[in-house]
């Protein structure tokens, strides 16, 4: 299956995409190219290093905006977060700022993209929501949680973009990621974009072959990461797949 731009396969996507991926992917700069192609609000969990424009979702202050929504008061929220103890606590509590966070993000109506932690972590925020509703049994604590999983299962409104490069490690450590995604997270993932790969056409890729054969090193990556894109792109062939850095001249090739 051939793989789309990402101009091309942005239409397809749901309102609010939720990008991740192995560190060292280019996930944060594909996310950011996404809100700038849809003059869409990026999100992202952590200061250090967020782009500018981009919405920082501090820690400390979803905890506060979920505790004013649940007590129906700002006033009282800050009253019962006051206490050392209380701040404490909530710290150690596996999970729970990333909770609200995502609901924070999640009460924001316009369109959205966010920068999810990488892999594992990933897993973590996004499995997170179903194993507080086990804890969380009645009010209206239980009715945000319910709401976020609403949005996340709806496949038009939420989904998933894995970030991955065409290296075969990189692919197999991608796999991995999205088995665990298929059997833990609740949004189902909308496509794979496979970043930093190349396609060419076939009489293109014929003189890098010819180039190659006759010493160049620069033919030779090149033919190397055209093979490894369509592998990468025949392992994710269950998904719709994006391709970045695509249909280029033999000029941009051989200087790839």
């Amino acid at each position: 299956m051939k793989s789309h731009t990402l101009e091309q396969a942005l239409p397809q996507l749901p309102d609010d995409i939720y990008v991740t991926g192995k560190g060292g992917v280019g996930k944060s700069s594909v996310a950011m190219r996404i809100a700038e192609i849809r003059g869409s609000q990026l999100f992202v969990m952590e200061e250090r290093g967020a782009p500018r424009g981009a919405t920082v979702v501090p820690a400390r202050e979803a905890v506060e905006d979920a505790a004013a929504i649940a007590f129906n008061s700002r006033r009282l929220a800050r009253l019962v977060l006051r206490p050392r103890a209380i701040r404490r606590f909530l710290a150690v509590t596996p999970g729970l700022a990333e909770l609200c966070r995502m609901m924070k993000v999640q009460r924001e109506k316009r369109r959205k993209t966010t920068d999810l932690p990488a892999t594992g972590h990933a897993i973590d925020w996004l499995a997170g929501p179903e194993k507080f509703l086990t804890i969380v049994q009645s009010g209206r604590g239980r009715e945000m949680i319910i709401d976020l999983l609403e949005a996340w299962k709806n496949p038009e409104r939420s989904g998933l973009l894995v970030v991955t490069t065409p290296e075969a490690l990189v692919v197999s450590e991608t796999k991995a990621l999205i088995a665990a995604l298929e059997s833990q997270s609740p949004m189902a993932i909308s496509a794979v974009l496979i970043n930093k790969g190349l396609r060419c056409s076939e009489a293109v890729e014929s003189e890098l072959r010819t180039h190659a054969g006759a010493g160049s090193e620069e033919a030779a990556r090149a033919v190397h990461r055209i093979q490894a894109t369509k592998a990468a792109e025949k392992a994710f062939a269950r998904y719709p797949t994006i391709l970045m850095e695509f249909d280029v001249q033999i000029g941009e090739v051989m200087a790839a």
